[in-house]
């Protein structure tokens, strides 16, 4: 089968960026002839991510839709798989990109990578959200909330698809790690940015000043420029490797974050067997259920300190690190979902 991509590879690292790399290496897609069109974002805000360019932004819709046009009159696609991060200004070029895809009879799979009840929240959004989703062949979504917004908005019946790490990522997980009597470091891992919760991580650790917070990923201006408690930690973006070796010292993640869809973060710290403490944003509340991690409100300081407090309890954090493992490895690895993924193109494609 021929497939293409329409997705973000990195830098910089993100969600949908590690997404496509990790679906680019897996068996299946290795099987097929699969083509990309890299939409990662470019110019200054490959460092900073909420800067926005108008200029920039336009010459890299014009260079994807460029790109997509190439690849649909060179190759004989089969299936395009269009990725979505669900931005205002991203949802027009998405569409613009599905468009292109339609005109040369070519089946559309559009993933909506993101928390679509929270993202598609102003007029503008939800129209190219119902236009890109019509000229959709099937949808996919991340989480309960998105699959019910996408059927009341635009009655299509989406397929939840789950986000996945590498086979090889979780079996490099040493089975025995070590669980500390008491809480010594606490990690967060995305973008240092207020709509994660970074502020909350800020409050919270000037409750616990005997504890380290680890913060890894691209630090905005904001965070860069404000006053810090003595144990918070700023390391900026880095490797994959690296955020694996932090996640195995740390002792739980916390994610205050304001909307996600399917954090990739969320399922390999579960890998790593670490509790979570997180708002109970996308599917967040699907992964951890009841058993791997707290679940506290948005922007809520005592919450996250009480949930701490909780968490000092080794033998909790010890049943909570063993079930996460578990849940990863029987629903969240590379070959179970990217296998599910092939089985919904060739559903619209029979080869």
């Amino acid at each position: 089968m021929n497939v293409l991509l329409i997705s973000p590879l990195p830098p910089p690292a993100g969600g949908i960026a590690s997404w496509t790399k990790n679906y680019m290496e897996s068996k299946k897609a290795k099987e097929h002839n699969v083509a990309i069109v890299n939409t990662a974002v470019t110019g200054k805000r490959v460092k900073e991510y909420n800067r926005r360019n108008f200029y920039e932004e336009l010459k890299r819709a014009y260079d994807i839709l460029s790109g997509l046009k190439k690849q649909l009159k060179q190759n004989d696609i089969n299936v395009v798989h269009l990725n979505s991060s669900c931005g205002r200004v991203g949802l027009i070029r998405d569409y613009l990109c599905a468009i292109a895809v339609k005109k040369n009879k070519v089946k559309l799979i559009t993933h909506f990578h993101c928390d679509v009840t929270y993202m598609v929240d102003r007029k503008t959004a939800l129209f190219f959200f119902k236009r890109l989703v019509k000229e959709t062949d099937i949808v996919l979504t991340l989480n309960e909330g998105s699959k019910n917004f996408t059927y009341i908005n635009c009655n299509i019946n989406s397929i939840t698809i789950p986000n996945f790490v590498p086979d090889e990522y979780i079996n490099s997980i040493p089975i025995d790690k070590e669980i500390n009597d008491n809480i010594k470091t606490i990690l967060f891992v995305g973008h240092v940015l207020e709509i994660k919760g970074c502020d909350v991580i800020y409050e919270a650790a000037k409750l616990f000043p005997e504890i380290q917070f680890v913060l890894l990923g691209l630090i905005s201006n904001k965070f860069k420029n404000m006053a810090k408690p003595s144990n918070i930690y700023l390391f900026g973006e880095v490797s994959g490797d690296q955020v694996k070796t932090e996640m195995l010292k740390a002792d739980l993640l916390l994610f205050p974050t304001h909307t996600e869809g399917f954090p990739n973060v969320v399922i390999e710290a579960m890998a790593c067997g670490l509790p979570i403490i997180s708002t109970p944003a996308g599917a967040i509340p699907e992964m951890i259920e009841k058993n791997g991690g707290i679940l506290v409100p948005i922007n809520d300081v005592d919450a996250v300190a009480k949930a701490i407090s909780v968490l000092h309890n080794k033998d909790l954090r010890n049943e909570m690190a063993h079930w996460n493992r578990q849940k990863v490895k029987n629903y969240y690895t590379t070959d179970k979902v990217v296998k599910r993924i092939f089985e919904i193109y060739k559903s619209k494609y029979h080869y």
